[in-house]
């Protein structure tokens, strides 16, 4: 049977595994990184925006912004619509909240599919062993200094590999999570979602007179990540570049979701409900549909002091109100480094130990100041009077609180 050993295994090769391949591969060229990927090629996904975080780990950590910009939709960040009571209002004479002015920290919107098979090509040409169309099965998880074990399965042969670190990127799959019972269910907020990307969606950036375009003083509204906001959900319109436009709802269960919502017709029919939104979809072709039934989770743990960790949606996944999916991933990730970072330099083993249950303590934190922004809220999310209130607390909560930490690396700073 063929054998592999890598100092760091990366289970998935998704958005977290790769950038995850790629900062271990940049921070420590030293070590060898192997990901391996049940898919044989990537795919169509959700979680297309991001914000300013992300925006700076891509740029900063990773060295990747002339490629988004190149590739992908620089984003004019986050704009949120409010409807009459039928939801049959214009969408020019819609209220509004959302920037005037392109926003100072770039953030991007992206084909996801493109780029994770784009950052599979530039991982391989840096010397990540990737390996795709491999099943991981029988994970046998070390409790001392012995590697981790496991084997991958193609449809020819089964190989055995071994592993210092092992790192858990299989997204929603949650292969670690799963067989340790770490996920935790949020009871409290449960939401499911429903999208489909659709071809020639009508540019908002051309729709009505001149003074619909000069009261955002002329910025594109169609590279904003758009909400349509309704009491209990609200319609997401994300470009993603190429005339095409990720369209999707995301609803509260106990409110007005229906699983006839995850098939086509339904989907379609719930859209035409609301005047606005289905405007913009007159000439529109969908192209494909898909769904979670359940969006919302945690995680018991997200890092181990027999050097495991998850990153990404195997760990936890909050809200995608104001987009922070990615955010996640750059904290995680940069969070696993710096652990690998620790090891490398020879720090103790109690200076690990500690490390890692710090940064535990903190993603734990992080998830739960991300819960409170959203529990008990989607009653509210059709009331623009609200809404511009808590956007006006919670926009420079994150530039002032999140967004500068990051950008000054305090997350890695142990007495922070």
């Amino acid at each position: 049977m063929p054998h592999h050993h890598y100092d760091i295994a990366i289970l998935g090769a998704g958005l977290a595994g790769n950038l995850l391949a790629r900062q271990l591969r940049q921070t420590f060229p030293h070590l060898t990184v192997g990901m391996f990927e049940k898919r044989e090629s990537t795919s169509y996904k959700v979680g297309e925006s991001t914000v300013e975080v992300t925006g700076d780990y891509l740029i900063r950590r990773l060295g990747l912004e002339t490629y988004l910009t190149e590739h992908h939709l620089v984003k004019n960040g986050l704009r949120f619509f409010f409807d009459q009571e039928n939801r049959q209002a214009p969408l020019i004479d819609m209220s509004e909240i959302g920037g005037i002015e392109r926003p100072f920290f770039k953030s991007y919107q992206l084909d996801r599919s493109r780029l994770e098979t784009d950052l599979q090509k530039m991982n391989q040409e840096d010397g990540v062993d990737l390996h795709l169309g491999c099943a991981v099965s029988d994970v046998q998880l070390s409790s001392n200094s012995s590697p981790h074990q496991f084997f991958v399965g193609t449809k020819t042969k089964k190989t055995h590999v071994q592993s210092r670190w092992l790192i858990d990127a299989s997204g929603r799959s949650s292969i670690l999570a799963r067989q340790e019972n770490l996920r935790t269910p949020e009871s409290h907020h449960t939401l499911a979602a429903v999208w489909g990307r659709f071809r020639n969606v009508t540019n908002i950036d051309k729709v009505g007179p001149e003074a619909f375009r000069q009261r955002v003083h002329g910025t594109s509204r169609y590279t904003s990540t758009n909400h349509f906001c309704y009491p209990g959900y609200w319609i997401w319109f994300i470009a993603l570049g190429q005339n095409i436009v990720s369209v999707g709802i995301v609803m509260e269960r106990q409110g007005s979701w229906q699983d006839s919502l995850r098939k086509a017709d339904g989907f379609l029919n719930f859209l035409k409900q609301h005047h606005a939104p289905w405007s913009l979809l007159q000439e529109a072709e969908l192209l494909d549909i898909g769904s979670f039934q359940h969006l919302t989770y945690g995680t018991r743990q997200y890092f181990s002091p027999n050097r495991w960790g998850l990153t990404g949606e195997a760990a936890a996944f909050t809200d995608p109100f104001y987009s922070p999916g990615s955010d996640f991933i750059a904290l995680e990730n940069d969070l696993l480094t710096n652990m690998i970072r620790y090891e490398e330099e020879g720090k103790s083993i109690p200076k690990l130990h500690q490390l890692i249950d710090r940064s535990n303590a903190y993603m734990h934190f992080r998830y739960e100041a991300s819960m409170r922004l959203y529990r008990n809220l989607y009653s509210l999310f059709g009331s623009y009077e609200l809404l511009k209130l808590k956007w006006q607390l919670d926009f420079p909560s994150y530039y002032h609180i999140w967004l500068s930490e990051f950008m000054q690396d305090l997350h890695l700073n142990e007495e922070f």
